[in-house]
């Protein structure tokens, strides 16, 4: 977890890796969809924290399989 005063704006897959508990090859198909919030920069891509935690936090429960396909392609 993310210490307090250790609270970055935005993280790199791997970084988002590390903190979410997420493996690597769930975070890269997380970015396949369209709504999750992150940025590209040619070749680099950063996540908003706070933001890709609350979309993973609000969209629990749901069927990602079907309202997302990207995940599971």
């Amino acid at each position: 977890m993310l210490k307090e005063k250790e609270n970055p704006m935005f993280v790199s897959v791997k970084e988002f890796v590390k903190y979410s508990g997420l493996t690597e090859y769930c975070v890269r198909r997380l970015l396949r969809i369209d709504e999750f919030p992150k940025f590209r920069y040619g070749h680099t891509i950063k996540i908003p924290w706070e933001a890709a935690k609350q979309w993973l936090l609000n969209t629990q429960g749901l069927d990602l399989e079907n309202q997302y396909p990207a995940f599971y392609k």
